[in-house]
């Protein structure tokens, strides 16, 4: 797939407002490099563009959980903070795009549980309390909800029904629009 091609499959706004970062163009190229039919989605990168934001504020206060398992760190540091803090999944830009989970605070920052690495820029979807509740508790785990292979990436695949699920939040009231 060519980079043009690419662009076309995204109607994501957000994309296009931060092309020129280096996260973008990361998921783009990674797009390119593997273009899996999923779905509707070629593959996990183009899903994350097509349904998520970029981030790149970091709150400097912050725990640190035990490395390499930012999505358990992440959904965990939730659940302590329901109503303050969101989960948020997709990619972190370290020299590329990695699958990463962390959170962001009813401000917008990005509060980063595993890497400690500083100033990083995020791409991805911030996820209901609610739907990482019922996740933890039908799993008996943390893990990656986008890039799941363990469930065949299920959410690429019935994209529609899990998005409305992960997006459906009846506190929305509690969290800033936009």
């Amino acid at each position: 797939m060519e980079m043009e091609e690419a662009l076309e499959l995204i109607t994501n706004p957000e994309v296009y407002e931060h092309l020129d970062t280096d996260i973008v163009q990361g998921l783009l190229e990674m797009m390119c490099m593997f273009p899996v039919k999923m779905g509707d989605y070629y593959g996990p990168h183009h899903w994350v563009l097509q349904h998520g934001q970029y981030f790149v504020n970091e709150q400097k206060d912050r725990q640190l959980g035990p490395q390499k398992l930012c999505f358990y760190n992440s959904q965990m540091l939730m659940t302590s903070n329901i109503g303050t803090l969101k989960y948020a999944e997709g990619y972190v830009y370290v020299y590329h795009p990695i699958a990463h989970g962390w959170n962001i605070t009813m401000e917008g920052e990005v509060v980063d549980s595993t890497l400690r690495l500083e100033d990083r820029e995020y791409f991805g979807f911030v996820f209901n309390d609610q739907y990482i509740l019922k996740n933890l508790v039908e799993k008996e785990a943390a893990v990656a909800l986008i890039e799941n292979w363990q469930e065949d990436y299920i959410m690429l695949k019935e994209s529609d029904k899990r998005l409305l699920q992960a997006t459906e939040d009846p506190w929305n009231w509690l969290w800033p629009v936009g």
